[in-house]
């Protein structure tokens, strides 16, 4: 079956792995595996095991019943220490917490595609063919519960010590282009290389658009891997992983365009997404704002209502300014002047900041007016005019107007 090691399972939860094995072995669960991260982080780190952090999420494949499995050891370990979350019926999948770990447990499966980047088609299989669906060798290396021996069928061992991400056949990418975005995020955490066929894989896959949906088509048609599943990776990528380097490698690779043609020549996104986390955007609407069509792909994408809102706005904003700009309207603006323009929109600050890291033309007041003026209050309240004798009205909010565009005009 494969070579046997000793894996440090002393950062897991207390009594899991039994637990896991006797709960099996109950059930008549024959065969059972740890595979993905866990596996591959602890062979990498085999010589420092004992300063191995615990990990957050662990997958698991079986050979049975998920959640049949997933209940006993619920009943094992009692209530307080075990939730189960989520179970995916289609897919054979059960989500469960264990002590704070995250645990995913999936029936060994075979998955076959209809089309590119739809979701596939499954049926029950060993835990060696479900090995076969996985994205890179080095993720497809399992432990066996059972033997404690690995399997490992596609040379991911080999491939660790390379440090080398390959893909584990030739349709990988066709059938899931999110692959990609997970490459760049190993490269970039583990400080691995994709190889030269896995590259190669990638560019030929990507020159062979028009799929039967290409981003000329409606956004709403798009099948999840170039939508949710594909929103949902670049998320990891920019919440959790070195972005700068992760983002690079999907650039150099041709993974922009998966997105957007313009985004794969754009040099101007790390200084974009660094500015946007400065002003507290979300960095995925901050990339794809510098898109050919930023909305339709939020919506392709799925984005949240909000983000697509703020790339609406960002829309006329660029319009508004642009007609501005040439017009030299703004020449003799003073602070005042600018929050009038600004403010009079009702545009959320959130998008006046998207400009700001578009570097719209006028991005300077723009920013002036974020960071400062819009700060700038009367110097007198609504209260402080009524006892010098103001009624409640519209002279008094005129008043008020006067006061702080005095102030924002003797700051300037």
């Amino acid at each position: 079956m494969g070579l046997k090691v000793e894996i440090n399972f002393s950062n897991l939860p207390k009594n899991l792995i039994d637990t896991l094995r006797s709960s099996a072995q109950e059930l008549g669960i024959d065969r059972m595996a740890i595979v993905g991260g866990v596996i591959r982080d602890s062979l990498i780190d085999l010589d420092v095991s004992e300063n191995l952090q615990p990990p957050k999420d662990l997958d698991l494949v079986i050979e049975g019943s998920t959640i049949e499995l997933a209940q006993m050891v619920q009943e094992k370990l009692g209530l307080t220490r075990v939730s189960i979350s989520q179970e995916n019926r289609a897919f054979q999948t059960i989500k469960m917490v264990v002590d704070g770990l995250f645990i995913d447990i999936a029936r060994a499966r075979a998955e076959k595609y209809s089309s590119p980047a739809e979701n596939p088609k499954i049926e029950p299989t060993s835990i060696e063919e479900d090995l076969h669906r996985r994205d890179f060798t080095i993720n497809a290396i399992a432990l066996d519960l059972n033997t404690y021996k690995l399997i490992d069928l596609h040379g991911g061992l080999d491939a660790l010590k390379k440090q080398e991400l390959t893909f584990i056949h030739s349709h990988s990418v066709q059938e899931d282009p999110t692959r990609i975005i997970r490459g760049a995020r190993y490269a970039a955490r583990l400080n691995f290389h994709l190889s030269k066929e896995s590259i190669h894989q990638i560019q030929a896959t990507i020159k062979q658009w028009p799929w039967e949906w290409n981003p000329t088509h409606s956004e709403h048609l798009a099948p999840p891997a170039l939508a949710t599943r594909l929103r949902m990776e670049l998320e990891l990528l920019l919440e959790n992983e070195p972005w700068e380097q992760a983002l690079e490698f999907l650039q150099n690779w041709g993974g922009f365009l998966l997105l957007d043609k313009r985004l794969h020549k754009d040099q101007k996104w790390k200084k974009r997404i660094a500015l946007a986390l400065d002003l507290g955007l979300t960095p995925l609407t901050a990339l794809i704002a510098g898109s050919s069509n930023p909305l339709s792909l939020s919506k392709r994408l799925q984005l949240a209502g909000k983000q697509q809102n703020l790339l609406k706005e960002l829309d006329e904003l660029q319009s508004f300014f642009k007609d501005i700009y040439f017009s030299k309207k703004y020449i003799n603006w003073k602070p005042s002047d600018w929050c009038d323009a600004i403010e009079n929109k009702n545009w959320h600050s959130n998008s006046i900041a998207l400009a700001i890291c578009l570097e719209i033309p006028l991005w300077e007041s723009l920013l002036r007016w974020f960071n400062d003026w819009r700060m700038i209050k009367s110097p007198l309240s609504a209260r402080d005019l009524i006892k010098k004798g103001w009624e409640p009205g519209p002279g008094l909010n005129e008043e008020l107007k006067r006061l702080r565009r005095k102030k924002l005009n003797e700051n300037n």
